[in-house]
Parts: C-alpha cells; sequence; structure tokens
C-alpha cells in the first residue's frame, strides 16, 4: 500500500543561523542589563580578608603605644559596622551583610569600659574580642587582656542535629528494610526445609524400590515409614512375544522330561512418597519379574 504526500508526517524545520544569532544578542542584552541590578554579597575570601584588616589595625596601635610610650585606643562602633585607629586615624568599614559584634572588657585599670580595645605603653591591654560572621561562618579577632597579643580565630558552627522528622523517617526505612529482611530470610528457611524434606523422601523413595520383592509385583502395596506415606504401583510392561522354536521329533524323543521353567518380564514400577508438611515425590523404575502362571 503505498502513501500519498499528505499521510506523511510533517517536517519539523530548525533554526536558521540568522535567528539563532539573535537569539544569543538578545540573552546577552537582557544579562548586561541585569546583571547590574543583583545584589553582590561579600565572598569568603573578602570576608577573610576583612578579619586580617583589622587585627592589623589593632596591632599597628598596639606597636605605636610601644613606641611612643603613651596610651592608645581603637575605637569600636557596632552601629556603623566600623573600627577607628585612635593613633593614626585610619578605619576599617565593614560591609552591611556582615555581621558584627564586639565583647569587651567592663572596666580597664579601675575605669569604666568604654566602646574600644585600650594598649599601654607596656603593650599590655584590657582586651576585647570583635566577632565576624556571615553565612554560618564565623571568625573572631581577639586581644588578650593580659599581653596585648591580637589573634585571628574560626570558630567552628556547632554540628546540628537530627530533627524528630528525620529520625521518623530514618525509623520507618530501618523498619521497612528489617521487614524485607526477615521475609526474606524466613523465605530461604522455608525454601532450605523444603529442599532437606525432598532429599529425605528421595532417599526413601530410593530405599522403597531397592526393597521390592516379588509378592510386590502382584498390583502393588501402600504403607508408611517415619510418618511418610507411601504407594507402589507395579504395571507390566508390554513386550513382544516370540513364538519358541519347535524341536523335532527326534530331538523330543531324546530330550529327558523336564519341568517347564518361569517366564520373566519387566514390570514399570512407580513408587509415590509424601510428607507431613505436603511435599511430595516420585520414582519410576523397572524391574523384572516372574509373571504370573
Amino acid at each position: 500500500m503505498s502513501r500519498t504526500a499528505s499521510d506523511r508526517a510533517p517536517v519539523q524545520n530548525g533554526f536558521t543561523l540568522l535567528e539563532t544569532v539573535c537569539a544569543l544578542a538578545i540573552i546577552g542584552l537582557v544579562a548586561a542589563v541585569l546583571t547590574p541590578a543583583i545584589p553582590r554579597g561579600t565572598s569568603r575570601t573578602a570576608f577573610e580578608s576583612y578579619a586580617v584588616k583589622i587585627a592589623a589595625l589593632i596591632k599597628q596601635d598596639r606597636q605605636i603605644a610601644i613606641e611612643r610610650g603613651v596610651a592608645t585606643a581603637t575605637l569600636i562602633n557596632s552601629a556603623s559596622h566600623s573600627l577607628l585607629s585612635g593613633a593614626t586615624g585610619a578605619r576599617v568599614t565593614l560591609p552591611a551583610d556582615v555581621a558584627f559584634s564586639a565583647v569587651l572588657a567592663r572596666t580597664c585599670r579601675g575605669a569604666p569600659g568604654d566602646q574600644s580595645i585600650r594598649f599601654f605603653p607596656s603593650g599590655l591591654s584590657c582586651g576585647g574580642s570583635l566577632i565576624l560572621s556571615r553565612l554560618g561562618f564565623t571568625l573572631q579577632v581577639r586581644v588578650n587582656w593580659l599581653t596585648g597579643g591580637v589573634e585571628i580565630v574560626l570558630e567552628r558552627a556547632p554540628e546540628a542535629g537530627f530533627t524528630l522528622l528525620e529520625v521518623l523517617v530514618a525509623l520507618a526505612l530501618l523498619a521497612a528494610a528489617m521487614a524485607s529482611l526477615g521475609s526474606l530470610s524466613a523465605v530461604g528457611r522455608r525454601a532450605n526445609k523444603v529442599e532437606i524434606e525432598r532429599v529425605e523422601l528421595a532417599q526413601m523413595a530410593r530405599r522403597l524400590v531397592n526393597e521390592l520383592t516379588e509378592r510386590s509385583f502382584a498390583g502393588g502395596s501402600t504403607g508408611t515409614m517415619d510418618g511418610y506415606a507411601w504407594r507402589i504401583d507395579v504395571e507390566p510392561m508390554a513386550a513382544v512375544a516370540r513364538p519358541p522354536l519347535q524341536p523335532s521329533l527326534s530331538e523330543t524323543l531324546q530330550q529327558p522330561q523336564q519341568s517347564p521353567q518361569a517366564i520373566w518380564i519387566p514390570f514399570r514400577v512407580i513408587v509415590r512418597i509424601a510428607g507431613p508438611t505436603g511435599a511430595s515425590a516420585e520414582i519410576v523404575t523397572v524391574r523384572l519379574g516372574r509373571a504370573a502362571s
């Protein structure tokens, strides 16, 4: 059967080079317009550099106090996110997306403390700690209250524990996994038990076959053994009978009179045995037996 042109599926045309270039140009223009409007946050590197600048400013005030033999102070303004050097007038201002707080001494050599870290001509200080945080990352600029030493310390965020919902979901998954493993184990045990019973049935069936006697050939027999029920059916197999050779008259006169000999024929023996759980086995074999006279 031939198909006409109207029966064929319509061909889908792709984009031309001009259309692709125009689309890329439009995307570039939109990106150029929107990129400046996207707020830019303080990066991890910039955040760490602010901590280094603050530490350098505080160290400079301490060094000037030692060299000039006068007391100096680093002024702290938490509201404006800035620090001001009392010796040089240098300033460090933090961006608005960086959280800033200060822990300072209440008193300094008997005088009430203020929003500053003071250094004495000996280099000693009343100490303080400046805390910078952004997106779960925290740095502390610490000034030792005794020696006046300055260091930057990374404050690790406490590890969050599991929520109740997460625990319940985990327990549900664990219960489902245990149930699956339990069912698989039970199936495996049942299969193993059935296989063992089948082997025992086969062994008992072979034992019954080996214990067959000629009396068992008279139609079969039934019975029980160790809780297993068995049945033996015996059927004579059809055989092609050849007519006996007729001896001549002289051979008949010369041979003494003999008793008639028994005729052996093949019997089909079927042994069926069933266990208490319902498993069963069957063996079919062939045995020779005397034909009924």
